[in-house]
């Protein structure tokens, strides 16, 4: 316990850290020189921070995971958490880091152990396929609050580190929860603001990622 527990301390810093610098990865020039500040910052950079602090204490947590699998799944929740970051910053999921993570994601499918190559090409063919229909729904029904392609993205990117058929209550949660998210935004009169799916698409993965036999 003690090993999760003191996992946890630089897992914070990581995540802090990470968020702060999280402008350099968009592509758009102002997003880049302007990074979020005060309250806003704070906030995302704590909610980071706690967030892969507990994801590391799930994954060193005694007789779950080997080393090597405990310290993938912290960095692949590092990125997801980043991830997330930015979409509800910018309404972004940068190229520069989704794209790298995918690459990662196979590479490390021979060492990763109950991570095979079938399995993830699989997943990440669900994860493209479901979030290509949710994009065109969202084409359909107009430009604010619809799916984009990093979303899209981000749902291949879960599909390649989950694998099938984990992918699919991962997605089935976090559509789910951003479904209820959209709902009470229509409640409360905003029904056409901008949206980010991709915090809810996040949690839905982190879930499955960290508790798989409970979504088996």
């Amino acid at each position: 316990m003690m090993e999760s527990i003191l996992a946890a301390v630089p897992a914070f810093g990581v995540g802090w850290l990470a968020v702060a610098r999280q402008h350099a990865l968009y592509r758009e020039a102002e997003f880049r020189d302007t990074r979020a500040a005060g309250r806003k910052a704070m906030l995302l950079r704590g909610s980071a921070g706690l967030a892969l602090a507990i994801i590391a204490v799930v994954a060193f947590w005694p007789d779950r995971l080997d080393a090597a699998e405990a310290a993938f799944t912290t960095a692949f929740g590092a990125i997801f958490v980043v991830l997330a970051a930015t979409d509800l910053d910018r309404r972004r999921i940068p190229d520069r880091l989704s794209l790298p993570a995918m690459a990662l994601a196979l590479a490390l499918t021979p060492v990763w152990d109950g991570h095979g190559l079938i399995d993830a090409l699989a997943g990440a063919g669900f994860g493209l396929g479901l979030g290509v229909v949710f994009f065109a729904v969202g084409l359909l029904a107009g430009p604010s609050g619809g799916f984009g392609l990093g979303d899209v993205k981000l749902m291949a990117l879960a599909g390649l580190v989950l694998g099938w058929p984990d992918v699919m209550p991962a997605l089935f949660v976090g559509i789910l929860l951003a479904g209820g998210a959209a709902f009470v935004l229509v409640l409360r009169g905003r029904g056409k603001s901008s949206y980010a799916y991709g915090p809810y698409l996040v949690a839905g993965t982190l879930l499955v990622l960290l508790w798989p036999a409970q979504f088996a």
